[in-house]
Parts: structure tokens; C-alpha cells; sequence
């Protein structure tokens, strides 16, 4: 797996990836969609943002809440889409490509998923088949393909073993 910040040819088929509704607005749902072989769009809703953010405050990562959840996000898009090639990613938190990046290649691995992927950073136009696809599910025109538990997120996120134990006695999770 290649991660950048500039996009490169692998002679497969590029994907985009386009994210509606930032992680960090909890009061609204986050639809992350691709598009390229396969379109699908996977929901993280507010109500499960919410909850994660707490968690993550619990923990002392609130500062890495919004870029470690859509990395998580984003990896179980990949996934789920079984994208291989190049992926571009569409720039929501510059400054942070790297970490996501990095995360989301860690997050691809806890998930079993074995396919080349590069991942890069740039523009993903209000125009492509990704906005559109992410647009219409947050809109109603259709429904996501999957929803993403508060468990499949904080699972990726929340691995150390004496964060877990915070989660369980501060918030009865884990």
C-alpha cells in the first residue's frame, strides 16, 4: 500500500472518494462515498459521532477524533468497495493527509484487507460521480449501503488495552 499527497497511476482503475457531512458536525450524519468499478456510500450517523466523541474524550484523543474516525471510515468505504488502484481521496482536512494516510492504511490492515491500494489527497469536484453518489444518500434519494457501528469504529480506534479499561469504567463500553 502507497500512501501520498499526489496522485499516481497504476493502471487500474482510479476511485474517488467524497465525504458529505464533516465527522466533527455531530449533529448532522457523515456519508463517505466511491466511486469508480464499484459505487457505494457507507453512513456514520450523528447519534454514533456523539458517542465516539465521548469515548475519544475519555481517552484524552479528542484533538484526533475527526481524522481518526474518518480514517476508520473511510477504510471500511475501501473495503467494502474492494477498490484497488489508485484512490483519491478528496482534501476535507488538510494538514492531516499523512495521518489519515497512515492511519487508514493500519485500519485496512485490522480489517484483513490485502488488495494494492495507493492513496492520495486532491480535488474531488462537486461534478464526480462520487459527490453525486455521497450527495443524493444525504439528501434521501437513496440509501446508504451500510451504516457503521459506534463498535466498528471504535474497534480501529481504541485498540490500547488501558484505554479500553477507561471506556469500561468511565462509560460502561468497550
Amino acid at each position: 500500500m502507497v500512501i501520498g499527497s499526489h496522485c499516481v497511476y497504476t493502471g487500474e482503475v482510479q476511485c474517488e472518494v467524497d465525504q458529505s457531512g464533516k465527522v466533527e458536525q455531530t449533529n448532522v450524519d457523515t456519508y463517505v462515498a466511491i466511486a469508480g468499478e464499484v459505487k457505494l456510500v457507507v453512513c456514520l450517523r450523528g447519534k454514533v459521532k456523539r458517542a465516539l466523541l465521548e469515548a475519544f474524550k475519555v481517552v484524552g484523543k479528542k484533538g484526533l477524533f475527526p481524522y481518526e474516525v474518518f480514517a476508520a471510515v473511510l477504510a471500511h468505504v475501501i473495503k467494502r468497495s474492494r477498490a484497488g488502484g489508485s484512490v483519491v481521496v478528496d482534501r476535507e482536512y488538510v494538514g492531516y493527509e499523512n495521518l489519515i494516510g497512515k492511519l487508514t492504511g493500519e485500519y485496512l490492515q485490522l480489517l484483513g484487507y490485502k488488495k494494492e491500494i495507493t492513496i492520495s489527497f486532491g480535488h474531488v469536484g462537486k461534478t464526480s460521480e462520487a459527490h453525486q453518489f455521497g450527495y443524493r444518500t444525504a439528501i434521501g434519494k437513496r440509501k446508504p449501503d451500510k451504516v457503521v457501528s459506534f463498535y466498528e469504529v471504535l474497534n480501529l480506534t481504541v485498540r490500547l488495552k488501558k484505554d479500553r479499561e477507561l471506556l469500561r469504567k468511565s462509560l460502561g463500553i468497550a
